[in-house]
């Protein structure tokens, strides 16, 4: 990521899934292929990716084709957004996900995931 909007976008991201942020694309695409477990993370981290890089690509184009920007911040709070109903959504095709993260409690904790805290052990 040569672009220093994009990985700003993705380097506070990544950071938010617990991910070293990467700058070479190589390097990028090995990390995601090589997410540790427990899958509810390695998921989360994924859609993270992917919400990325279509905003980032649909940003390119609203930039280009209809002279508008958004600020990383906005970008942030888009994906988040997205990633929430993307899990909530029962008509989601990785509802076997949405019901695993449900089953442990993961939804719940989904705020303490995206600031970048750690859940209890109690």
């Amino acid at each position: 990521m040569d672009c220093p909007y994009s990985y700003d976008l993705w380097s506070r991201l990544a950071t938010k899934c617990q991910l070293q942020p990467l700058r070479n694309w190589s390097d990028l695409l090995n990390q995601m292929i090589a997410l540790p477990p427990p899958k509810q993370n390695k998921l989360l981290s994924l859609l993270a990716w992917k919400a990325t890089m279509y905003w980032l690509w649909r940003e390119r184009n609203q930039r280009l084709h209809a002279n508008t920007f958004r600020s990383v911040d906005s970008l942030i709070k888009t994906i988040d957004l997205q990633i929430r109903n993307q899990i909530q959504s029962s008509e989601n095709q990785t509802l076997p996900f949405h019901q695993r993260c449900f089953n442990y409690g993961f939804l719940t904790q989904i705020e303490w995931f995206w600031n970048g805290r750690r859940r209890s052990s109690s």
